[in-house]
């Protein structure tokens, strides 16, 4: 199978627009995509979490799927900081179902 890495950079008003073409591209491919933001990660159809850990001086990598529930919550996270607030929430859960029609 031909693999296709694509770099988009960040930072310009197109992140939805990028979301809708991985989406697209994923119709026929795998897709992994890395991202900070939620114009882009709305369009996923599984969310994990990376998180870091150091013990022992020692770094550990933990990897989880992301429920709908978790999807929410880390999307709201992205759009608002640390903590979610009800707006952040709502819109985060906006955001995945419109998603859903691309």
């Amino acid at each position: 199978m031909e693999t296709i890495i694509l770099t988009l950079d960040n930072g310009d008003k197109k992140e939805f627009v990028k979301g809708i073409k991985l989406k697209e591209v994923s119709k026929n491919r795998q897709v992994l995509c890395v991202t900070h933001l939620a114009q882009i990660a709305c369009f996923a159809n599984n969310h994990f979490l990376i998180s870091k850990s150091e013990s022992d001086n020692k770094t550990y990598t933990k990897v989880n799927i992301l429920d709908n529930n978790g999807r929410i919550h880390e999307l709201a996270r992205i759009i608002g900081g640390i903590e979610s607030t009800q707006l952040s929430l709502d819109t985060a859960a906006e955001m995945i179902e419109n998603a859903k029609k691309y």
